[in-house]
């Protein structure tokens, strides 16, 4: 393998890291799915979807900031787990 072809492989790499985190930052879990962590995926998503429902019942701001973070630290993993 060249130099040349190393760094292609690695600008792409990092290319596809973004792809993923955007995903993930507009539906938690789309960026692991697109990973094929389907596990990792179901756990971002229903945990964002249950704040978020505890928010909208209850009015909870906390439960809102909590599914807020939830969903940047998935886009976060995405990002990270296509960087290795």
């Amino acid at each position: 393998m060249t130099v040349e072809s190393a760094h292609n492989l690695s600008v792409q790499s990092k290319d596809r890291a973004k792809e993923r985190a955007l995903l993930s930052a507009f539906v938690p879990g789309l960026g692991q799915v697109a990973q094929r962590r389907f596990v990792a995926a179901s756990i971002q998503f229903g945990t964002v979807a249950t704040y978020l429902g505890g928010a909208l019942a209850v009015g909870g701001r906390r439960a809102l900031l909590l599914a807020i973070l939830w969903n940047i630290w998935s886009a976060i993993d995405a990002f990270r787990h296509e960087a290795d």
